[in-house]
Parts: structure tokens; C-alpha cells; sequence
């Protein structure tokens, strides 16, 4: 987490920073959470300026909702937006209030035809410049991708980068590992986005074990009931069964702590907590997921970028002959050139012809 957080945190507060930063990772390992620390530590670190101007929001975090079975509802994405701006200060008021249309172009009729996502669109980039919000926190954001063809992907992620662009503001999308797919959109937007890894827990790396062994006892500590001693070295059974994730951890022991409670159970012992376990099936599936987003991040090697360039090379050469070669069949061959002064000898005539020539010219 604390890693994950000094990765943002560099990543936003550089002056030349992304216009989007998407933090990743598999489900369960905490994003949730890491987001609402992200947005307690942006107002920490502006509590001088909000103290000074009272109505600015240095930063906005929401949601996205699940759009169902249809694209990405934007219209929904932007009341929010707009709903989050207009909570913190009773002087701002919606765009679509009856007394107040000060973030739109043109005012809309209300109760005659509902608000487009153009003109939401516009009055979240007013309202965003008016509060003089520097970041934007999307949590769920890989929600914004369901529902939507393949060919609708760069759109999202272009309505996103827009929103940045005429906003100075930095998005920050926080989701599962399908947030990877801007990778496959288009190189402008790789360009103006960084991506993340907040990780699981690896059992293989001491760091991460001594860690995850540490989150363990922190939770064990603070349960509101008696813990039994075994459940404190288990700490290879308690990683395998939450497949390295300390937010499926955390909620296993909460099921486990309330229906033991319920049942009137004095301690919590490693029976009952294997009684609320994810069935292994389960723990395959997340895992499975996990692997395979953390492959799609890795990184290649300079040697194979090299290679790419140089096949690059060559293709384009071969590519350039053949097409030269096919061209002179409708244009003809280009002509020789040749040096001042050197003679062509096929044009000169060889042979008994000439001799004939010369002599019936000495006759006459």
C-alpha cells in the first residue's frame, strides 16, 4: 500500500505528469482502499490552500457504476461528478437548477427535454476550472469498459483524456487489470497516461511474506473477540486461501468474527475460519485473473525492441525493391546513365556491309 501510494504520488506531482495515471491490480488486494488514502493524503497536503480559498476542491473522488448490458451511461458519470462538486459548498448549485445555469454554454429548458452529455459535459469542465480541482479519483474505473465493443474502447478512454486536457486536471483510474487495454487503444494515449501495478502479496519474495505475515497479525490483533493461538502461524494457510490479497483476507476474517459472534462463539479458532473460506475453486479463478494481468504487464527487453526495428527494416526494403520491380513492366526499365564522351559501339556499322560501301565509293 505505502509503496503503491509514493508511486502515485510521484507520478501526479511532478510538474511534466500524465493527464491519466491508471493504478491496477487484481481483485481483493485493496484499491479501494488505497484510494481513499490517495484522497486523504491530496487534502492533507492542501489544507493551506483550502484553508485560504474555502471553495476550492483540490480533489474528487467517486465511483463508476456498472452500466449493465449497454455502454457506459457518460450522462450518469457526469451528474455524479457534478453532484461531488456541488456537496461540498451550498453555493454551488447544479448546472440544471432552477436559478443557476453558470457552467453551461446555453440554458436548458427544464421539464421540456432532458440535459445531453454534451452539455453535462460542459458544465462538469466549468464547474471543475470554477473549483479548481487538480485531481480526480474514478474508482471502479475498469466499469467504464463494460458493455462497450471493441471498437467503442478508444472513445472511452478518449472522452477521459479530453476531460483532462480542458480541465488541467489529473484523472486517476483505479481498477482491475482490464484498465490495461488503453495499452492496445492508440500511442497518443500511452503517451499522456502512465500506468501502475498495485500487486498481491508474493509468498516467493521475503519482503512480501514478512509483510503479509504482519498484515495478518495486525488484523488478528484488533478482532473484537479471542483469538486462538494456532491462527497466528498459519500464516502460509491464511495467504494461500486469500491467494495473496489482503482485502479478501480482511473481509474472510470480518465474516468469519460476525457469524461466530452470532453463534455465540467465545474464540475464534482455525475451524471456523476454514468454515468461511473461499472454496479452492474459487481461489484458482483469482489467481488465474491475476497471472494473467500481471503477464500483460510485463515489460519486454531492449533486445527485443531492437529486433522489432530491425525486421521493420527490412521489411520495408524488400518491400520497396519488389514494388520497383513491378513498376517496370508499365514504365519500363529507368534509363542507364553513362559518362560525357564514352561512346556506344552498337550504333556504329560493323561488317561486310560497310566494306561494300567503301568500295563502290572508291569507284566512283
Amino acid at each position: 500500500m505505502d509503496r503503491a501510494v509514493e508511486e502515485i504520488k510521484n507520478a501526479i506531482w511532478n510538474k511534466s505528469h500524465a493527464n491519466l495515471v491508471i493504478v491496477t491490480g487484481p481483485t481483493g488486494v485493496g484499491k479501494t482502499t488505497l484510494a481513499h488514502k490517495l484522497e486523504q493524503f491530496i487534502l492533507e497536503h492542501e489544507q493551506g490552500t483550502r484553508q485560504a480559498h474555502p471553495g476550492h476542491i483540490p480533489v474528487v473522488h467517486l465511483s463508476a457504476v456498472s452500466p449493465g448490458c449497454k455502454a457506459f451511461n457518460w450522462k450518469d458519470f457526469y451528474i455524479r461528478l457534478l453532484n461531488q462538486l456541488d456537496s461540498c459548498s451550498p453555493q454551488m448549485k447544479l448546472p440544471f437548477a432552477m436559478d443557476s445555469f453558470r457552467y453551461l454554454d446555453q440554458p436548458m429548458r427544464l421539464h421540456r427535454e432532458a440535459p445531453t452529455a454534451s452539455s453535462l459535459e460542459r458544465a462538469v469542465e466549468g464547474a471543475i476550472r470554477h473549483r479548481k480541482v487538480r485531481y480526480i479519483i474514478v474508482d471502479e474505473a475498469n466499469l467504464i469498459l463494460l458493455g462497450a465493443h471493441a471498437k467503442e474502447l478508444r472513445s472511452q478512454f478518449e472522452t477521459i483524456k479530453s476531460l483532462s486536457i480542458q480541465t488541467n486536471a489529473v484523472i486517476i483510474l483505479v481498477g482491475t487489470y482490464d484498465l490495461q487495454e488503453i495499452r492496445n487503444q492508440s500511442a497518443q494515449l500511452i503517451r499522456r497516461s502512465r500506468i501502475l501495478q498495485f500487486p498481491r502479496y508474493d509468498w516467493g519474495t521475503p519482503f512480501d511474506r514478512e509483510a503479509f505475515s504482519g498484515a495478518l497479525n495486525t488484523f488478528l490483533k484488533f478482532l473484537p473477540c479471542e483469538v486462538s493461538p494456532d491462527l497466528a502461524e498459519a500464516v502460509e494457510f491464511f495467504y494461500l486461501k486469500s491467494a495473496g490479497c489482503v482485502g479478501i483476507l480482511k473481509r474472510w476474517l470480518d465474516v468469519s468474527v460476525e457469524t461466530a459472534m452470532r453463534a455465540g462463539c467465545t474464540c475464534l479458532d482455525r475451524d471456523w475460519v476454514e468454515r468461511h473460506a473461499h472454496d479452492n475453486r474459487s481461489i484458482a479463478t483469482i489467481l488465474s485473473e491475476a497471472f494473467e494481468g500481471e503477464r500483460q504487464l510485463r515489460d519486454i527487453s531492449l533486445g527485443q525492441i531492437k529486433n522489432m526495428l530491425t525486421r521493420h527494416h527490412k521489411e520495408m526494403k524488400n518491400q520497396g525493391a519488389s514494388e520497383g520491380e513491378g513498376l517496370d513492366q508499365y514504365f519500363g526499365k529507368p534509363r542507364q546513365k553513362r559518362t560525357v564522351g564514352t561512346r556506344r559501339a552498337q550504333r556504329d556499322a560493323v561488317g561486310g556491309n560497310l566494306d561494300l560501301f567503301a568500295g563502290q565509293e572508291r569507284g566512283k
